[in-house]
């Protein structure tokens, strides 16, 4: 499988082909989209901004180059690409040997960390843990005496266990209502028996790992 870019992308992707930078110049690049997809919500703004300077990149645009390549890396990790495949993914659009084999070299050395560090950054769902419920049934009232219709209702317990707490909700429903709860757990527990959805569950697990 190889990254398919936009129009957008490409252009700033193959920038610096255009450019007469040395081969030094391509590798601190490189390094800082290393740091920078390594160390994810901090700040580069010195190394930018002498990166920019020193290179005669104004600042915008580099910001812009670096956001490029970091996406090409958080797409070849997104879709578990070999090292081999992300290089093909670059060739016709980076132009550029030096940088095509550094940022091959950080994607090889750094791939399994930065997954795991991607996973560990991941909104947390609240993971269902249990389902309780029972039944209750107004024998009468002054609004429903006795011999008068008799409407039973569920009161369920519902529990699930966020990152860092469990919580319990306590919901009521009707009769029909909880017949299509029923009735959508069933179907829901036997799409995931179903062989689709265990190749599915395959697939993203060796996406994970």
């Amino acid at each position: 499988m190889l990254l398919l870019f936009t129009a957008e992308q490409t252009r700033y992707l193959s920038a610096f082909s255009k450019l007469e930078l040395s081969d030094d110049v391509l590798t601190a690049f490189a390094a800082l989209v290393e740091q920078h997809i390594c160390n994810v919500g901090e700040e580069q703004t010195e190394a930018l901004r002498s990166f920019s300077e020193e290179n005669e990149i104004q600042l915008a645009t580099l910001r812009l180059l670096l956001e490029a390549f970091v996406f090409t890396l958080t797409e070849a990790i997104k879709y578990n690409l070999s090292a081999e495949d992300y290089e093909q993914s670059l060739k016709p659009v980076v132009h550029v040997d030096v940088l095509i084999t550094a940022l091959q070299n950080i994607y090889e050395s750094n791939k399994e960390r930065i997954r795991n560090l991607f996973i560990s950054k991941r909104l947390k769902v609240p993971q269902f843990n249990d389902l309780r419920w029972r039944m209750e049934v107004a024998i009468a009232s002054r609004a429903n005496p006795i011999g008068s219709d008799i409407v039973p209702y569920f009161l369920l317990e519902l529990e699930t266990q966020a990152p860092k707490d469990k919580q319990i909700r306590v919901l009521q429903c009707d009769l029909p209502n909880m017949k299509h709860l029923t009735d959508e757990l069933e179907r829901a527990l036997q799409e995931a028996q179903s062989a689709h959805a265990r190749r599915m569950q395959r697939l993203f697990n060796n996406k994970v790992q």
